[in-house]
């Protein structure tokens, strides 16, 4: 009985829908490109290379790295212990 009353909705302004129907796939179309960019967008390297961008990594800063934090807990095992 509650079928009878139940109608599929009409569509009152053809024009307005199929703007905001236009609307909607240029939105998408413009998301999908936007996504595809950045997704296809070169990676960065994480470590760190020469000045002439060898492939070779500079070694110097993982020396320092390495110094900076060795004398990092040796200081702070001595104070720790003192």
């Amino acid at each position: 009985m509650l079928n009878c009353f139940m109608k599929k909705p009409l569509y009152v302004n053809n024009g307005l829908r199929d703007i905001c129907t236009k609307s909607t796939n240029e939105s998408i179309r413009k998301l999908t490109e936007k996504y595809n960019l950045e997704r296809k967008a070169p990676q960065y390297k994480t470590l760190i290379y020469d000045e002439d961008g060898n492939e070779t990594p500079n070694l110097g800063f993982f020396n320092l790295l390495i110094f900076l934090s060795i004398s990092s807990i040796t200081f702070y095992l001595y104070k720790r212990l003192k």
